[in-house]
């Protein structure tokens, strides 16, 4: 122990005194304080040791909750399903299509190969290709459209007239899109179907002018596209729906006809989507392992040489020791009744060294499509057990929370004799250094005064020998 400078440095002791106050402090020291600071700092290994315990402990725990039904977390609550497209020509795709989990497994034919199958258009159609596309058109007269009418004045260009259009405010439903395109004026229906065609009319003879009429009527080398329905058959019966994207036919499911779909065929397959329950399986498998490999760490023996074995932090934990096993206990053992009794039956294993494994992928992937309900009531059975057993862990009243708190206060105890013993050290150092400081005062003044005795007698033993 160094001497407080502050202490010692307002006394001019003899070295002797400081090198015998220094010994006396460090034996006392040596008695409660270093034992009191080796304690808390073993504590402070130990409980990091335990806050990652712990912290594997809840990573499983949270696993098990993912797969037990009564948990918020739970992640077979409702099965999903997938839509996929198959049996398309080479290069080709026909439809996609997605599916909600209110949808029905099943298989759909989606035949467009037949005369008079065709996708939804919208009714679109242009007018002659003009001077300009901002030269006033100088005609005069109305255009009706879906109802709106829409008046024409000598000054409007193709640009003016398109802008009128577009600003019309027409119907819901009846809505229309101009525009300008190489000098030709394009009307364009907002919607596809038969049903949304385009209705048209004029005075004045301004679309017969512009070329979208001719003699009253529409004049057949400007329809772009005739408005139409998408006509197919689905398992062989037909149907007509206004638009190509199209979600009343198969009840949860979502239809999206492709732009090369006439002339082919193509088969849809609904189905179990088992991904989320699959993942939150794998998940289990993982935390559970890493929870193992933890435990086999620390409660374990390590080689360091033929002579030499190093035991691990908790080896002499016996609670701790035994986790191991009753996890692989509880992973192994088969639940008394159900369609699935064990893992085993799921095609994950438990080998020598205690760790899960998937080993039948296939096997598991076929228990979650086609017995889906049977293997969330094996999971909720199996998984009580785990969540239990976390919970004697990491409960509020758990042996891993409570050991924790246990340490905390512990250390909390140690902190403060720690502190009261520094305390009393200091006390001590100031009590030594008064001591010797007094002693050092007498013995020097002892030894002035027998310096001085010894000057008298000197000096009476010469006067005597002068007078003899």
């Amino acid at each position: 122990m160094v001497l407080s400078t502050s202490s010692s440095s307002s006394y001019n002791l003899d070295p002797t005194w400081m090198n015998l106050i220094e010994l006396t402090l460090k034996a006392e020291r040596q008695q409660r304080l270093e034992r009191y600071t080796q304690e808390r700092d073993n504590l402070d290994v130990r409980k990091s040791i335990f806050t990652d315990l712990k912290t594997a402990l809840e990573g499983l725990d949270s696993a098990a909750s993912s797969l037990k039904e009564s948990m918020a977390s739970y992640a077979a609550s409702g099965i999903a399903r997938t839509a996929t497209v198959s049996g398309a020509p080479s290069g080709a795709t026909v439809l996609t299509a997605s599916a909600t989990a209110s949808a029905s497994p099943g298989t759909y034919t989606i035949d467009f190969s037949y005369s008079g199958a065709s996708l939804a258009k919208a009714h679109s159609v242009q007018s002659d290709q003009q001077t300009g596309s901002d030269v006033a058109l100088g005609l005069t007269g109305t255009i009706e459209i879906n109802s709106k009418v829409i008046s024409v004045t000598n000054t409007d260009t193709l640009y003016t007239l398109s802008s009128k259009i577009n600003s019309a405010g027409f119907a819901s439903g009846q809505e229309v899109t101009a525009s300008v395109i190489d000098r030709r004026l394009v009307l364009t229906a907002n919607y596809t179907g038969t049903a949304y065609a385009l209705a048209l009319s004029q005075t004045g003879g301004v679309l017969d002018s512009l070329g979208i009429f001719s003699s009253g009527s529409l004049k057949a080398d400007n329809v772009l596209s005739e408005a139409a329905d998408a006509k197919f058959k689905l398992n062989g019966v037909e149907v007509t729906r206004s638009k190509n994207s199209i979600t009343d036919l198969i009840s949860g499911v979502t239809l999206n006809l492709a732009s090369d779909a006439v002339g082919k065929t193509a088969t849809l397959t609904i189905s179990d989507d088992v991904t989320s329950l699959r993942k939150s399986i794998e998940d289990f498998v993982v935390k559970f392992n890493e929870l193992q490999n933890y435990l086999a760490l620390k409660t374990g023996s390590k080689k360091v040489d033929d002579k030499k074995y190093e035991r691990g932090a908790l080896a002499d934990d016996f609670s701790i020791r035994g986790l191991r096993r009753e996890l692989a206990d509880l992973a192994g053992f088969s639940t008394s009744s159900g369609a699935f009794r064990n893992f085993e039956a799921l095609g994950i294993s438990l080998d020598n060294d205690l760790m899960l494994k998937i080993t039948d992928v296939s096997k598991l992937n076929t228990a979650l499509t086609s017995n889906f309900n049977d293997v969330k009531t094996f999971l909720d059975v199996k998984l009580t057990g785990f969540k239990n057993l976390m919970n004697g862990y990491i409960g509020t009243s758990g042996y891993v929370t409570y050991s924790m708190n246990s340490f905390d206060e512990r250390r909390s105890a140690l902190s403060r004799q720690i502190e009261s013993e520094e305390t009393r050290l200091a006390a001590r150092e100031q009590q030594l250094l008064d001591y010797y400081y007094t002693l050092d005062e007498q013995m020097n003044t002892l030894l002035y005064q027998q310096k001085t005795l010894g000057t008298t007698l000197s000096a009476f033993s010469n006067i005597y020998n002068y007078l003899a």
